[in-house]
């Protein structure tokens, strides 16, 4: 009976510990980080693309899920209202980033890689710059 009586409160404690142990990591780290992505062209004419984030898993053929997919229209270089922002399109992992053209198919790949430490104060920001219909640069911020 004393030893039944010992587990039972030994596990409810541990429970306990665990619980709170699991708010306190909550607090420090806090929710994920996202990304936005800055979506931009170096060329003379509007084209549009379609921008396309799947999980890391995807390099090794596992999964094929979209965690982001958009249609962007692109402008050409020049004024700020040809770059395209989009907040906190993914929560920061690793993942594959696709560019399509419409009408001409993929033009570019690139895994990215987040290099912000957990719980920064500045968020990861992805830069895409068509530079033509045929050619895709891709840059992350490094946290700066």
């Amino acid at each position: 009976m004393e030893r039944t009586r010992r587990a039972i409160l030994g596990t409810l404690g541990t429970s306990v510990l665990g619980v709170l142990g699991g708010c306190s990591l909550r607090e420090r780290f806090g929710d994920p980080q996202t990304v936005t992505i800055e979506v931009g062209g170096d060329f003379d004419a509007e084209r549009t693309i379609e921008l396309e984030v799947l999980p890391a898993a995807v390099e090794s053929g596992l999964s094929e899920n979209v965690v982001f997919q958009q249609t962007i229209s692109v402008g050409p270089s020049g004024p700020e209202e040809a770059l395209s922002v989009i907040e906190d399109a993914f929560e920061s992992a690793r993942a594959l980033i696709r560019v399509h053209v419409l009408g001409l198919g993929l033009i570019g790949e690139y895994t990215f890689v987040p290099d912000c430490p957990p719980g920064a104060t500045y968020g990861e920001v992805l830069y895409v710059t068509l530079q033509s219909v045929f050619d895709v640069t891709f840059r992350q911020n490094r946290c700066q």
